[in-house]
């Protein structure tokens, strides 16, 4: 039987370890490149989330400009309303006394 000496023994270890070393050197190689792509998704989906809250604030600096535009068109009615009736008030009044004066010529 030969002996084996601490050197022997040392190598191998070594030489297990080593193989080991390369093993978990190509696991950690993966795992490295499946955490990137991750992250590569992680940041694609916060510019969307930002795109979108983007378009949110847009969306409602709209909504309050057309609020505004639609308050606006019901105070431009309230006047047209108000001065058609008094335009009518006016015509009326002035029927009635064209009227009156039809009433007191035939009578």
């Amino acid at each position: 039987m030969a002996e084996i000496t601490v050197d022997d023994l040392a190598a191998m270890i070594a030489n297990q370890f080593s193989g080991q070393n390369e093993m978990l050197e190509r696991r950690f190689s993966g795992i490295d490149k499946r955490f990137d792509g991750v992250d590569e998704r992680f940041d694609g989906v916060e510019q969307k989330l930002i795109n979108l809250e983007q378009g949110q604030s847009v969306i409602q600096k709209d909504i309050k400009t057309l609020k505004q535009g639609q308050e606006d068109i019901s105070v431009r009615l309230d006047i047209v309303r108000y001065s058609d009736v008094s335009s009518m008030e006016k015509r009326v009044s002035v029927l009635e006394k064209d009227v009156k004066i039809l009433k007191t010529a035939r009578c």
